[in-house]
């Protein structure tokens, strides 16, 4: 059962290119942030809740147009997820979910 879920849009390369995907926790394993890829396998669609090191609403890359964005940084020891969120609200949710 599905415990959190929306779409956002996952950036890719410092900022050139983005893809809209569903992310989503799911109620019975609570230790995973899962998006849906359509070319890649489910295990490598997630991050481990417990590596995150820092949520952050700062972005530093050059390429992303600032003015009406509304990201979430999610770092962890081995990777980088830039998310852009259709409102602040929505990605406020979000980060109380995750």
């Amino acid at each position: 059962m599905l415990s959190y879920g929306t779409y956002a849009a996952k950036h890719f390369k410092k900022g050139k290119k983005k893809h809209l995907r569903f992310f989503y926790i799911l109620e019975d394993d609570t230790r995973f942030l899962q998006w849906i890829s359509p070319r890649k396998p489910f295990t490598k669609s997630r991050i481990h809740l417990g590596e995150v090191k820092d949520f952050s609403t700062e972005v530093h890359w050059s390429a992303l147009n600032k003015s009406n964005a509304h990201f979430l940084r999610i770092q962890t020891n081995l990777q980088e997820l830039v998310l852009e969120f259709d409102t602040t609200q929505k990605r406020d949710e979000f980060y109380a979910a995750a």
